[in-house]
């Protein structure tokens, strides 16, 4: 930039956003991302959460039996890492040029397009990142082995924009890379088809795709802190989970077999067994569609920490489901809001 334009584009961000980004434009849209609580004291290289995992022993109807099978509470603490994600966006020359002529009107409509627009898509990466695992992957190739591919599942075109670097890998774990890349130029959200330039070499059937950049990079979203299988022994943020799975690691529940409208209801017998109390069930807009049409519940409408917009879902058998596009479909998420952000070390 120019000398002006430099100091016109800083005297058009603070006056565009006097009170910093627009985070409405990260959050709208995406339930999840706005519902949580968003912690402002990450100040150390680790963030400490503290976890009860065990009631204390010692309790029974024999006084001898009680004293000498006492056993204190059970503790440990996840020593959360951050991650990093970055945005940057450019200005076109002849923007640029139209700023040192005086045309400013064409100069703040475009910092306000690009920036907006970043924002967005800063939005669409943090919406898929809380659902999914540290692996970075956003979809499946289902066929095609070079450009044009088709994704396994069709909703997942959601991720994917047209200008985006794609990567590949055999696994999800990120460990097994294949080599080149290839930027999307077309995609068909209907037949879930992506058009991409460039070359992924020895791109398969099943491979994951990333978006460039993010190959094991991701955030440890609920993929990661409720896995779909019972975690092992091996330390998650410093933390053996194998010792009590569903405190240190989540509950799973195979709804595979029930009907639509079973579902919830069975789901919310297992979370009650655990003593869980789940205040919103997160689901993709496909799975949501089902279940509006096996059983019509009753609307509402929540709030989305302090952002102007609100957030509407159904009401059927106690439970309140909301519909987000970024959640995997075929995957239903039962959540105790309080959770998020939790100081006290409960479990």
């Amino acid at each position: 930039l120019s000398g002006r334009c430099h100091s016109a584009f800083s005297v058009v961000t603070k006056e565009l956003y006097p009170r910093g980004l627009d985070e409405e434009l990260v959050m709208k849209d995406r339930p999840l991302l706005s519902m949580v609580q968003h912690r402002t004291d990450f100040s150390h290289r680790y963030l400490h959460i503290p976890i009860r995992y065990k009631l204390p022993q010692g309790a029974s109807n024999t006084a001898a039996d009680a004293y000498s099978n006492e056993s204190a509470s059970g503790y440990d603490a996840f020593q959360v890492t951050r991650v990093n994600t970055y945005g940057y966006y450019k200005i076109a020359g002849e923007v640029a040029d139209a700023a040192d002529a005086g045309n400013d009107a064409v100069f703040v409509d475009s910092v306000k397009a690009e920036m907006d627009g970043m924002l967005e898509t800063m939005g669409q990466k943090l919406g898929s990142n809380i659902y999914r695992s540290t692996s970075g992957s956003v979809a499946q190739v289902g066929s095609g082995t070079s450009s044009p591919i088709t994704l396994s599942n069709p909703e997942d075109i959601y991720y994917f924009e047209v200008g985006k670097v794609i990567t590949a890998n055999d696994s999800d774990d990120a460990t097994t890379p294949r080599s080149g890349s290839g930027t999307i130029t077309a995609i068909d959200e209907d037949a879930g088809t992506i058009t991409y330039s460039g070359t992924i070499t020895s791109l398969a059937v099943d491979d994951y795709l990333f978006i460039d950049g993010d190959e094991a990079t991701a955030g440890a979203g609920l993929a990661a802190w409720c896995p779909a299988s019972a975690p092992g022994a091996t330390a998650f943020f410093g933390v053996d989970r194998s010792v009590h799975t569903t405190r240190l690691g989540g509950i799973r529940f195979d709804a595979s077999s029930y009907q639509m409208e079973e579902v919830l209801i069975r789901a919310r017998a297992r979370a009650q067994r655990s003593a869980l109390k789940c205040d919103y069930w997160f689901v993709n807009p496909v799975d949501m569609a089902d279940f509006e049409v096996a059983k019509e519940g009753q609307k509402f409408i929540t709030s989305a920490r302090s952002y102007s917009f609100g957030i509407e879902g159904i009401e059927a058998y106690g439970c309140k489901l909301i519909s987000d596009p970024n959640c995997q479909v075929g995957t239903m998420w039962g959540l105790d809001m309080s959770a998020f952000g939790c100081r006290c070390p409960s479990g």
